[in-house]
């Protein structure tokens, strides 16, 4: 088999629970490099309240953090954050984050993808603080 292709995980936070999975997805349709946008949800459908946006790099990832954060979807701003899971980002992306706000602080582990491609989560990601 051949190996993964390296993606760069965003975490995608506060979203309404009646909002869709197609409905998030497309905040990122402007945004370059967007691989796979699923929704967490229950084993009977329900949604999380969060999911996760998989970028084909580093740069194409922060650009839609950039872009997409705050954004208000059915009443809800979502709260976008670095995956922890993501590859080495550079110093340069790396100061980015940090002056979003969106960026793991030290000592605190932001929410790894572990999406299924049923778009089931298998873990519930780990709370790193309130959110701004």
């Amino acid at each position: 088999s051949q190996p993964r292709k390296q993606t760069w995980p965003v975490f995608v936070g506060n979203v309404s629970f009646d909002t869709t999975e197609a409905e998030v997805a497309a905040l990122f349709e402007k945004t370059e490099g967007l691989l796979l946008f699923r929704l967490a949800t229950e084993r009977n459908g329900i949604s999380r309240g969060f999911g996760f946006a998989e970028f084909d790099s580093a740069e194409h990832a922060l650009k839609a953090v950039k872009e997409v954060n705050e954004t208000e979807i059915r009443g809800r701003r979502l709260r976008l954050r670095w995956g922890e899971s993501a590859p080495s980002k550079s110093a340069e992306v790396d100061l980015e984050l940090r002056k979003l706000g969106v960026a793991p602080p030290n000592g605190q582990t932001a929410p790894k993808s572990s999406v299924d491609t049923s778009g089931i989560c298998a873990k519930v990601p780990v709370a790193f603080g309130d959110f701004p």
